[in-house]
């Protein structure tokens, strides 16, 4: 295409294209642009206080990001101008708290579902090897860890979590109510 098409012609196309397929995410994804937006919120609570966003997970691990600006020091030689960083500034890098809450939050939901399927596997017996969200055991013991793994899914979604996120946070802003959460779907997790 690009030998028939102007590069530039072929740059406006990709630019509208890509604003077609932002929007239709937002639409296809309703809900979960609006838990999207409600964990923005959140985090402009926690950046006005300048705390890191912090959170307890379903299994009661504690959770924090505690991204900071960098400090950085500007090394001028005769050949070159050279930036370092030199550990972190007291102050929340606040586009890094915003952004980062909703994929960490996550994070920990899926270390919680690891811990319930490790868990799960000792009960029955069977070997368990896991990174992130890839759980493996001996081939033979596969189907037993396909079980475990929707047992432990449907036990940890089956739980009002953002709710109880909600209650956490009410603690961790130190009185400040956030804003309402999201209407919950209506997923059955018995088909998952």
């Amino acid at each position: 295409v690009g030998d028939q098409v102007d590069p530039k012609e072929i740059a406006k196309l990709a630019s509208y294209l890509s604003k077609l397929v932002l929007k239709s995410i937002d639409e296809v994804f309703e809900r979960a642009m609006q838990i999207k937006n409600w964990f923005d919120h959140i985090s402009k609570e926690f950046n006005q206080l300048e705390v890191p966003n912090s959170w307890k997970s379903p299994i009661g691990l504690a959770c924090a990001q505690p991204y900071r600006k960098p400090k950085k020091v500007n090394v001028n030689t005769k050949r070159q101008k050279v930036t370092l960083r030199d550990g972190d500034a007291p102050q929340m890098d606040k586009n890094k708290q915003r952004m980062g809450f909703p994929p960490n939050f996550i994070h920990s939901l899926d270390a919680t579902h690891m811990m319930m399927v490790a868990e799960g596997c000792q009960r029955r017996g069977i070997e368990f090897a896991g990174v992130h969200d890839s759980f493996w055991t001996h081939a033979c013991d596969a189907p037993i860890l396909n079980e475990i793994i929707r047992e432990a899914f449907i036990e940890l979604h089956g739980q009002p979590l953002l709710e109880e996120l909600l209650e956490d946070l009410k603690i961790h802003l130190g009185g400040i109510e956030p804003p309402p959460l999201p209407e919950q779907g209506d997923l059955d997790l018995s088909v998952v």
